[in-house]
């Protein structure tokens, strides 16, 4: 693919697709300020994608699909804000798809390389260590669950000692009362038995006399 295309910068749409094109795409396509429709699918490009597309802000369409690009989506291509229809699948692309993209179709990027392209729309990122990363809401959800969780927990304890506690003072509430009657009953049984006795004395010496 010729490098100078580049020059043309009154050029407002370049479709090349299904040519069989090889080697890398020209970085000078950033020069085409006014490009609005970029094709360049089912051919055989190879290497990165170019930097320079981010200069594109008046691009609607870009497919790059099905060629042998590699690395990762640059950045740069997130100030394109104009693009509503995009088209990366099968090729070698891997890494983060900017946040910029999230609003796209699965379809714009699958069938690349094994490691893939993770983010929105796709899977999450894989992070070190293998794990999957959680989003922020999925973060918040978790802590809001081990506090209630914890809250719950910890009024069941306190719940469970009181009912504890209030049956242990009535127990002993209980005894004290027990205790004391029958220390009261026998009081009164001696003091009668006292003034029995005392009855029959008296009966005794009036006999006597």
């Amino acid at each position: 693919m010729p490098s100078w295309l580049g020059t043309l910068e009154e050029l407002g749409e370049l479709d090349l697709s299904s040519n069989n094109l090889h080697g890398d795409i020209p970085k000078s396509l950033g020069n085409c300020s006014n490009l609005v429709i970029l094709d360049l699918s089912h051919n055989s490009f190879s290497g990165e994608i170019p930097t320079s597309l981010g200069n594109l802000i008046k691009l609607e369409r870009l497919n790059l699909s099905c060629n042998h690009l590699q690395g990762k989506i640059p950045s740069s291509l997130a100030k394109l804000t104009s693009l509503h229809r995009l088209n990366l699948s099968n090729n070698d692309l891997r890494g983060r798809i900017p946040e910029t993209f999230s609003g796209f179709p699965v379809s714009s990027f699958q069938g690349n390389s094994p490691e893939g392209l993770c983010g929105r729309p796709m899977e999450v990122c894989l992070r070190s260590g293998g794990k999957k990363g959680m989003s922020n809401a999925a973060v918040v959800g978790i802590i809001a669950v081990i506090v209630f969780s914890s809250t719950v927990i910890c009024l069941v304890m306190v719940y469970i000692m009181v009912r504890m506690w209030c049956h242990w003072r009535e127990v002993a509430i209980s005894s004290t009362v027990d205790g004391g009657g029958g220390a009261g009953r026998e009081q009164r049984r001696e003091m009668r038995g006292r003034k029995g006795g005392d009855d029959q004395f008296w009966k005794l010496s009036q006999l006597v006399q």
